[in-house]
């Protein structure tokens, strides 16, 4: 059996307001996503998973220390013309099924597109064990370059200034583990825990 999806959206973030004197940030984003998988055995398959990010900022600010003035702090930014941006990503992986064990094992291939170009390796493997009807555990070990969007960082904190344009954040590896009890009357409790480590969080 073979199938493959693919999906695309475009989303366009743009700042009214700007208190640093310049103006505020307008950003599009264009995403595209791909997979194809084949089927080699009754509960095994191999798959290639694609993305396309592509982030395009009207103008941006980025420091410049040798403006510095310790009586107006925008003296340490200057305005920069229109940056364009994107994440090729590229993730073979083989998913198979043994008895009560799910597990996906595969690696994650982010070429970066930007000023300089840079290519960047990360696992991807994630693996869950239905113990019994009521209990489930799950590991995930995982990584990737990804972008922070205005949009995802405005989610995060309404504070953020909103003339500067924001670089990717470079995950080497993130180790998530959980069990999940239930449901019990329809109530569900997952514990989990993790650790991650990053290269530039933001």
């Amino acid at each position: 059996y073979f199938g493959y999806g693919k999906d695309a959206n475009y989303n366009l973030t743009k700042y009214e307001h700007s208190g640093s004197g310049f103006d505020a940030v307008k950003e599009h984003n264009v995403n595209v996503n791909a997979g194809a998988s084949l089927e080699i055995a009754d509960d095994a398959s191999v798959a290639l998973d694609l993305g396309v990010a592509i982030a395009h900022d009207n103008h941006f600010l980025k420091p410049s220390w040798g403006l510095w003035n310790e009586n107006s702090h925008w003296h340490g930014y200057k305005d920069n013309d229109g940056y364009t941006h994107s994440i090729l990503t590229l993730i073979p992986h083989y998913d198979f099924k043994w008895r009560d064990v799910t597990a996906k094992i595969g690696a994650r291939v982010d070429l970066q597109l930007d000023i300089d170009t840079e290519i960047n390796f990360a696992p991807d493997v994630y693996v869950n064990w239905d113990a019994t009807k009521f209990i489930s555990a799950y590991a995930r070990f995982a990584g990737g370059v990804y972008q922070n969007t205005l949009s995802s960082v405005f989610d995060e904190s309404h504070y953020f200034m909103s003339s500067v344009a924001y670089g990717n954040s470079k995950l080497p590896f993130v180790i998530d583990a959980g069990v999940y009890l239930g449901p019990f009357k329809n109530a569900t409790i997952e514990v989990f825990g993790g650790y991650a480590h990053a290269n530039d969080w933001l």
